[in-house]
């Protein structure tokens, strides 16, 4: 039994096809014409590739955008927040001061802690 370099020995009683080594039969070779450009000039992949970077881009402007309009709405927030809080104060302080501009406790302060009295008589001056 004798071994062909590198190929597999054949199964016992059977022998290889007589066409074994003979190289495969191959087509004739023949020049393949240059790709057509289009009249422009402008190679498909080309444009391709400059639609996909401009995509590209566009969606990355657009996460841009909306991170930085995300920021700004936090900062909207805070300052509706303070608005508000600044707004409470104000109702508190009006609230104080119609009851410190109320001539009954204008009156009753003036006689109690500082000792005024109520004059008997009013005199008014013509100027």
């Amino acid at each position: 039994m004798t071994l062909l370099p590198n190929l597999i020995p054949p199964l016992p009683g059977r022998s290889l096809p007589d066409d074994f080594l003979q190289p495969p039969a191959r087509r004739p070779l023949r020049l393949v014409p240059p790709p057509r450009r289009r009249a422009s000039g402008i190679d498909a992949r080309l444009v391709w590739r400059a639609a996909g970077v401009a995509i590209f881009a566009g969606l990355f402007l657009v996460v841009g955008i909306r991170a930085v309009m995300a920021s700004t709405q936090i900062d909207v927030d805070s300052l509706e927040a303070q608005v508000a809080t600044r707004q409470a104060a104000v109702r508190s302080l009006r609230l104080e001061v119609s009851g410190l501009a109320d001539p009954v406790r204008i009156n009753s302060e003036a006689i109690g802690r500082l000792g005024m009295l109520r004059p008997e008589s009013v005199v008014f001056l013509a100027p």
